[in-house]
């Protein structure tokens, strides 16, 4: 049993280390961290601020509204966090295609103007070489 978890275990460190998912597995922890601290914070500063006594709008003596309305806000910015993560999500493909395309490019590229010189050495050295073969007819 140990084994198998430490299989398992060296799998995800191979998958995670792969640079090719990097990208994804830090927007899964910018999104992690997001869904964690911004929606207890939220929840946390309009109990204690917000919806306390002296401020913004008091509900000091209606403890069960004040929880209530502190978790309604929460539960407002965990749809924020959701809607920053896909977004965040789509631009990083969007990124990504941006990427690979430039680089499907680049290589098109560098194998035309590869093929397009050693076409050019290849003129050149018919050139060179039908004159060497003139010039030695000629001295026969």
């Amino acid at each position: 049993e140990w084994q198998k978890h430490m299989s398992t275990l060296k799998a995800m460190r191979d998958m995670v280390a792969e640079p090719s998912n990097r990208p994804a597995f830090n927007l899964l922890a910018k999104g992690t961290l997001m869904m964690v601290t911004f929606p207890i914070a939220t929840y946390f500063l309009c109990f204690e601020y917000v919806f306390a006594k002296g401020g913004l709008y008091d509900l000091s003596e209606e403890f069960n509204l004040r929880i209530n309305f502190s978790g309604f806000c929460a539960l407002f910015v965990v749809q924020i966090c959701i809607g920053t993560f896909v977004l965040m999500a789509f631009q990083q493909d969007d990124e990504q295609f941006a990427e690979e395309k430039k680089a499907k490019e680049d290589t098109i590229q560098r194998l035309k103007d590869e093929r397009e010189r050693r076409a050019k050495d290849k003129t050149e050295k018919e050139k060179t070489g039908g004159q060497k073969n003139t010039e030695e007819k000629k001295d026969d």
